[in-house]
């Protein structure tokens, strides 16, 4: 891939691009000008599709070279781990768990309490 200004393009897509821009230079000169902007335009897009690809290929290929035990125990690792981190998360939030349930504890025997309290002013004013 090239670099140029910061941007990577494949050498097959700039290839292949310049390879048509001479075709339409030799058939239709013409044509040249009003070819030339949509052909640089068309770099980038044409370069992220065939790395898109490539790397698809990739995947797909590193993906059925797995065995199905292996991919079993790493998906049981991965499992662990996530176990493991659920754990340290509840764990965390205990303490503010405590805390909330003190809390709505609290509120509610408030609530209580000025119910009874104006239920029983009700009862003495009534």
């Amino acid at each position: 891939m090239r670099n140029l200004l910061g941007m990577c393009f494949d050498w097959r897509v700039l290839t292949g691009l310049a390879a048509i821009g001479v075709g339409i230079w030799i058939v239709a000169p013409q044509l040249i000008a009003p070819a030339l902007p949509i052909l640089v335009v068309l770099v980038c897009p044409l370069s992220m599709l065939l790395m898109m690809r490539m790397m698809g290929n990739s995947t797909a290929q590193s993906g059925s070279a797995i065995s199905p035990t292996d991919r079993l125990a790493a998906l049981e690792r991965e499992q662990a781990r996530l176990d493991a981190e659920i754990a340290r998360t509840r764990a965390e939030l205990a303490p503010v768990r405590s805390e909330c349930e003190a809390l709505r504890q609290d509120t509610a025997t408030e609530r209580t309490r000025a119910d009874y309290t104006s239920s029983r002013t009700e009862r003495a004013e009534g």
